[in-house]
């Protein structure tokens, strides 16, 4: 799994207390989706962590090697794909067990909750629908 090592310091930071855990995890996704980092290079994670205020790196890099850690994510990955049927990341899970698996570029940000809300409505409030994909058109040639 590619994104393995991003999941270990994702828990690894989780360990370290909520508020570390969320800035690292906003933090990672930035470095990956924006920067263009490879999600599974340990220089992305450095980077990551850095940006983090209280997050105790030296701690963190010693986790990766706890096993309780890859049990933890095993487990979650279990749980959701037997339990909801999930198929792959990223899968948006509502309360009340609605999903949507999404696949977006990141979008302007004086658009990202209306696109959440759009997607929200279609998951939660349209059982019916099952898959939406919207075609790319080709480039032109040059």
């Amino acid at each position: 799994m590619r994104a393995l090592r991003a999941f270990l310091a994702a828990e690894a930071a989780r360990d370290q207390g909520e508020d570390v855990f969320r800035g690292f995890h906003l933090e990672l996704l930035r470095a990956i989706h924006e920067r263009k980092m490879p999600v599974q290079d340990g220089e992305t994670i450095k980077e990551a962590a850095s940006q983090v205020p209280g997050l105790d790196f030296d701690r963190l890099e010693s986790d990766l090697e706890r096993p309780e850690l890859r049990e933890r994510i095993a487990g979650d990955y279990r749980r959701a794909v037997d339990r909801e049927g999930i198929f792959g990341t990223p899968t948006l899970l509502f309360p009340g067990g609605d999903a949507v698996f999404v696949k977006t570029a990141i979008p302007p940000a004086e658009d990202a909750m209306g696109m959440f809300e759009a997607v929200e409505s279609m998951g939660r409030n349209r059982a019916y629908l099952r898959e939406l994909k919207k075609p790319r058109r080709p480039e032109p040639a040059s």
